[in-house]
C-alpha cells in the first residue's frame, strides 16, 4: 500500500473520503485507525495514525493510535482531524495540535473556548461559509459550532433524543 499506487492498496474499512482544495483525496480508514492521502499522481501514503501512541500535543501524526472519526479542511486547505473527544490540526511539519476538546468525555464548555470544552463522541466536522467549524457530537445528541475566535456553543439539539421542535 503506502508509497505505491492507490489502486493497488488495501483498505481496512473506509469511513470517510474528503477531497482537499488542491485535489488530493483523504480517506479515513476507521478499522486501521489512520488517514491516508491519495496525491494527484495516484500515490497513497499514510498521513495520520497507524502508530503506537495516544495523543500528546505536538506529536508526529503517524505515531497516533486512537480512533479517527473524520477529516475536514478550512478555507486555506489546512487539515483538521476529529478524534472521539477532541479535534486536532495537522500542521505542515506532520505534527498534531489540539484545537478543541480536552480528550475527556463530557458535554460542557459552551460559551467558552473550544479547547476547554468536552465532547462525548465526535462523528463529523465541517467548516461553513462563515468560517465556523460545525461539530456533530452524536452521543451528546447535539451539533456545536466553533467560531473563528475559538468560542464554542451549541448550535442544534437539546441533548435529548427524538424529533421534537420541527416547525417551531
Amino acid at each position: 500500500g503506502d508509497g505505491g499506487q492507490a489502486t493497488a492498496a488495501s483498505l481496512g474499512g473506509a469511513r470517510r473520503v474528503r477531497v482537499a482544495p488542491n485535489g488530493e483525496t483523504y480517506i479515513v480508514d476507521a478499522n486501521l485507525r489512520r488517514i491516508r492521502k491519495v496525491d494527484n499522481n495516484g500515490v497513497i501514503t499514510r498521513v495520520v495514525g497507524g502508530g503506537q501512541q495516544v495523543f500528546s500535543e505536538g506529536m508526529l501524526a503517524t505515531d497516533l493510535t486512537v480512533a479517527i472519526s473524520d477529516i475536514t479542511f478550512d478555507r486555506n486547505g489546512e487539515i483538521f482531524v476529529a478524534l472521539p473527544q477532541m479535534i486536532v490540526k495537522l500542521n505542515s511539519s506532520g505534527r498534531l495540535n489540539r484545537v478543541a476538546g480536552t480528550g475527556v468525555s463530557g458535554n460542557d464548555g459552551n460559551g467558552g473556548q473550544a479547547i476547554n470544552a468536552r465532547f462525548m463522541n465526535i462523528t463529523q466536522i465541517a467548516f461553513g461559509p462563515d468560517f465556523g467549524m460545525y461539530v456533530v457530537d452524536q452521543q451528546a445528541r447535539v451539533i456545536r459550532k466553533i467560531e473563528p475566535d475559538g468560542t464554542i456553543n451549541r448550535y442544534v439539539g437539546n441533548g435529548s433524543g427524538g424529533g421534537t421542535g420541527d416547525g417551531g
